[in-house]
């Protein structure tokens, strides 16, 4: 696990960010990254382990941050959120397996499986495995290559037959070491 960073990328501003438009057929509605929240504003989350600090997402999406020329490294966890694994009772159903119609609204409880990018000035500088729901937190730790100007946190749904997109991803305690 990463020591705490000087500077949490939650306490800074982005450049830019970006959110995938939902797939048709699915019942996800797009929500933007938020600060030191979940995407549904619940506390950021993994494995019922609670964090203050960090971004909470809905994939794919991607959020670029300005590099400092102080900043050294790069420290976040990174996981798929506890709220994809929360029942919120979709049109008054009760779960899973006992789903007989469509469902017209927002659900929850479903197998996500993301992965995670760190990348400078366009070029990729660290790739997660794909983290299904209940995995533990993942570690990224990457050095700042000297003299970048930008570093994009991104977010990708892994394509399966057996995952759903848009998943909800958290970067936790992600920020910089400073000198």
């Amino acid at each position: 696990m990463p020591r705490p960073p000087d500077i949490f990328v939650s306490d800074l501003e982005a450049v830019s960010q970006w959110t995938a438009e939902p797939k048709q057929g699915t019942y996800a509605v797009k929500k933007a990254a938020r600060f030191n929240r979940s995407v549904d504003d619940n506390i950021l989350s993994s494995r019922d382990y609670k964090f203050f600090k960090g971004i909470g997402i809905q994939a794919p999406s991607k959020i670029v941050f300005q590099v400092k020329p102080e900043y050294r490294r790069f420290i976040a966890l990174v996981a798929v959120d506890d709220e994809c694994m929360r029942w919120d009772s979709p049109d008054g159903l009760k779960q899973w397996p006992q789903w007989s119609k469509a469902i017209k609204g927002p659900t929850s409880y479903r197998i996500s499986q993301l992965v995670f990018e760190v990348s400078f000035d366009g070029k990729s500088a660290v790739k997660t495995p794909a983290l299904f729901n209940g995995d533990k937190s993942w570690g990224i730790e990457v050095a700042v290559p000297a003299g970048a100007r930008t570093m994009e946190l991104a977010v990708h749904d892994v394509e399966s037959r057996i995952t759903d997109p848009h998943g909800h991803g958290d970067w936790l305690n992600a920020g910089f070491v400073a000198t």
